[in-house]
């Protein structure tokens, strides 16, 4: 009799890089990480007074995450693409509630605690397409180098009125005590 395919020993090489899912996210048992895929959904039930902490633990247990819960924290990326860190005393049921039934309008995710907060006045740059990013960077360093240049400009003619009144100032101190 055979051994099963799976235990043979022909694949135990592929078999030690095998990944297990779980919840339909990968994670590799060797190492004890947890990779999601992005923008994966998922639905914990909260309660109003569980904190962001409570609610990144349930939410960890959920998918048998090892990693610390404090390697965490909740974002609220809007649809402008605004993304704000939710603080340790923010509930986030109330939050969920606050933006309104759709998808669309704002989503909490799970993410890495360092993970860069964008604030509304960068968010509406998000969506564009790199080519027209770089045009407008482009434009504001032509905008930048003109304005350096005027105020190179105004700075040395003040200079040279400085330097003027310094000069004519000696030329008058010279002349009196003579």
């Amino acid at each position: 009799m055979r051994a099963p395919e799976m235990y043979r020993k022909d694949r135990m090489g592929t078999l030690a890089k095998h990944r297990a899912s779980i919840n339909g996210h990968v994670y590799d048992h060797e190492t004890s990480i947890f990779t999601p895929t992005f923008g994966s959904e998922t639905k914990v039930r909260a309660n109003s007074i569980m904190k962001t902490e409570e609610v990144i633990k349930q939410l960890l247990q959920k998918f048998k995450i090892e990693n610390s819960p404090r390697d965490f924290a909740l974002y609220i990326i809007f649809g402008t693409g605004e993304k704000r860190k939710l603080k340790k005393t923010d509930v986030p049921l109330l939050q969920r509630l606050i933006q309104g039934p759709s998808k669309s309008n704002a989503r909490i995710f799970l993410m890495d605690k360092d993970a860069e907060e964008i604030s509304s006045d960068v968010a509406p740059y998000i969506n564009f397409h790199f080519s027209f990013l770089k045009s407008i960077l482009q434009r504001l360093d032509e905008e930048e180098k003109m304005e350096i240049e005027r105020i190179m400009a105004k700075f040395n003619t003040e200079r040279a009125f400085i330097l003027k009144c310094l000069q004519s100032k000696r030329a008058a101190k010279t002349e009196t005590t003579v």
